[in-house]
């Protein structure tokens, strides 16, 4: 009797070895889209952390390029307060060089008209 409900039920499903297959097969493909997301989900993650990575790079690169120009502006502000100060200083050297003069000068003269006086009063 046994025999014959499983002869009855082979015959009520003769396709149940198909739908065991087809179900099989769907929960393959269940499992394989599921990993297939995980690793497209993977491979979008190392993507996105090469972009932030040449993204730091490219902020790191910036900030280079602005302390480098910082630095080089500083030099130049440095280069031209040296001149400056070395202009200066060449001016003050000749005022002073010009003083000097000035008063040799009026020594000379002082000097000189002391003597050309000393004469005047001797002639007198």
């Amino acid at each position: 009797m046994k025999n014959h409900l499983q002869n009855r039920a082979a015959r009520l499903f003769p396709s149940a070895a198909k739908i065991r297959a087809v179900a099989a097969t769907l929960m393959l493909l269940v499992l394989a889209s599921c990993a297939s997301q995980a690793s497209r989900e993977a491979e979008i993650a190392g993507v996105e952390a090469e972009r932030v990575a040449i993204e730091q790079e490219a902020v790191q690169l910036a900030a280079d390029q602005a302390r480098a120009r910082a630095a080089e502006l500083q030099l130049q502000r440095d280069r031209g307060a040296a001149e400056r100060a070395r202009v200066e200083e060449a001016r003050v050297r000749q005022v002073a060089e010009a003083r000097a003069r000035a008063d040799a000068e009026r020594e000379r003269r002082a000097v000189v008209a002391a003597a050309e006086a000393e004469r005047q009063d001797r002639l007198d």
